[in-house]
């Protein structure tokens, strides 16, 4: 469903993306995780259609992104992002509806829809019409997975999107987002800097560092063969995180 082919970004003489080569396969979900700075929201963005490469392919089922096509393939792809990303002075309703009322909805589907994707994402209907302002953060994400959702795509991209939440929040989103994306079967592409949730969330996890992917696999991969010995420490930092120390 999603492919990249030797992909580079640079930024001037920064080079973000250094040969990234991922394939995710219909229906599952992979995981790019690594330290901060190492090119993951960079490699989510060039998928989503945001920036163009510097040189390399994006292939969307099979389909090489292009300036003429991204478009389309813009609405067969739904993007979450951290602390939700929603216009403040919009109601989570129309922000939800931004790109179906872009595309000239109906009324009556929207309405039909909004239900469906406010069910799925659990966000009360009662609070549609409030503005984000008047959202709890828990609620706010729900809306940003809603207006994910609104047109059915093939596809899902998540750069960090429980990361600006408080622990019991964040706890609970893994458990209904893990269910979700069970549930609809959806090609999702995650990013986390946080193991544990690579690990509960993915069918595959890479981890870059340096703007190349140098380890992928299931966390058992990880832990018993680590690949090099920057991810020997990253496991363990990780490690250590979780059990309350400091790496």
């Amino acid at each position: 469903m999603l492919r990249t082919e030797n992909l580079r970004k640079a930024y001037g003489s920064i080079m973000a993306l250094n040969g990234v080569t991922l394939t995710c396969q219909v229906g599952t979900t992979n995981v790019l995780i690594g330290p901060s700075g190492c090119g993951k929201s960079t490699l989510l963005r060039l998928v989503a259609g945001l920036e163009w490469p510097t040189s390399g392919h994006i292939y969307f089922d099979d389909e090489e992104i292009s300036p003429a096509n991204v478009q389309r393939i813009r609405h067969r792809t739904g993007y979450v992002i951290q602390a939700g990303g929603l216009f403040p002075h919009l109601t989570a309703r129309d922000n939800a509806t931004l790109a179906a009322r872009y595309l000239g909805w109906s009324r009556k589907r929207m309405d039909a829809r909004v239900s469906e994707v406010a069910t799925l994402a659990q966000f009360p209907m009662d609070r549609l019409q409030a503005r984000p302002g008047e959202l709890s953060g828990g609620q706010q994400q729900r809306v940003s997975i809603m207006r994910a959702l609104m047109l059915d795509p093939d596809v899902l991209l998540l750069d960090e999107p429980l990361g600006a939440l408080d622990p019991m929040i964040r706890a609970e989103l893994q458990l209904e987002l893990k269910d979700l994306m069970g549930r609809l079967g959806k090609t999702a592409l995650l990013v986390t800097h946080d193991l544990a949730e690579a690990a509960w969330f993915g069918d595959v996890i890479h981890l870059m560092r340096h703007g190349s992917i140098v380890q992928s696999g299931a966390l058992g991969d990880f832990a018993e063969r680590p690949a090099s010995a920057f991810v020997e420490r990253f496991v363990q930092a990780q490690q250590l995180l979780h059990m309350g120390g400091t790496p």
